[in-house]
């Protein structure tokens, strides 16, 4: 299930670390200034994208 409204920080299962808010604002403006690094991608699952393309809309909407 994915968290609603907890774009700025939100647990990874397997033992990853919880995300700051403001780093994960960091990578949310980079992604949307399509700035993202293809590492940061590479490491990823599609649950993890997934969850982050979520993040984005809500990112925006609250912009």
């Amino acid at each position: 299930h994915e968290p609603k409204g907890s774009y700025a920080k939100y647990t990874l299962r397997r033992g990853k670390p919880l995300w700051l808010p403001f780093l994960y604002l960091t990578q949310t403006k980079n992604a949307i200034l399509g700035r993202r690094r293809k590492h940061c991608v590479s490491t990823k699952s599609k649950n993890d994208i997934r969850q982050e393309t979520q993040a984005l809309r809500l990112y925006k909407i609250k912009k």
